[in-house]
């Protein structure tokens, strides 16, 4: 049998189709412990490719739909509770609520690059670990300020200095 398929951490990705959904796999597949095995639109797709292939790790996008997630997250966990479950969330209200449904790790978007790693990475290192208490979850949230766009309005690229064009 091959060592590295049993090594492999199977993943399903929940996230619409589009450049974080490409980019979230392209991130993830770098990771060489992580085998992506599926793809999910919707949290019903999602539910079901979770009792079919009962994959190790669940990375889903709130922005799919924020009460369907939350309720999502609450079914897997009461369901395959060993699955580690990562929710991309856009701010605070978020990441508390993925967080308190059983949600492993409740990640900002635009911070994702090592927190998203180590959080991925943490499942090749604790397969028999018990999970943590909501509690203890809270507690090691790293709280980020919102991120500020990059054009437009107020943001920190429209206070640049503009040449101008003769």
């Amino acid at each position: 049998m091959d060592h590295h398929a049993e090594a492999s951490i199977h993943t399903l990705i929940m996230a619409k189709p589009g450049i974080l959904r490409t980019a979230l796999h392209a991130f993830l597949r770098a990771i060489p412990a992580v085998e992506i095995t599926a793809f999910a639109d919707t949290p019903e797709i999602a539910l079901k490719i979770a009792h079919e292939h009962r994959p190790e790790l669940i990375v889903v996008d709130v922005d799919v739909s924020e009460s369907q997630t939350h309720v999502l997250i609450q079914q897997i966990r009461a369901e395959h509770s060993r699955a580690k479950l990562i929710a991309l969330v856009e701010n605070i209200r978020q990441q508390m609520m993925m967080l308190n449904s059983g949600a492993d790790y409740a990640l900002l978007k635009g911070f994702l690059n090592e927190e998203l790693r180590n959080a991925v990475l943490s499942q090749t290192e604790g397969k028999d670990r018990t999970r943590t208490s909501a509690d203890e979850r809270r507690q090691e949230i790293h709280v980020h300020p919102p991120l500020r766009p990059c054009s437009g309005p107020g943001s920190s690229a429209s206070q640049l200095p503009k040449e101008r064009i003769k």
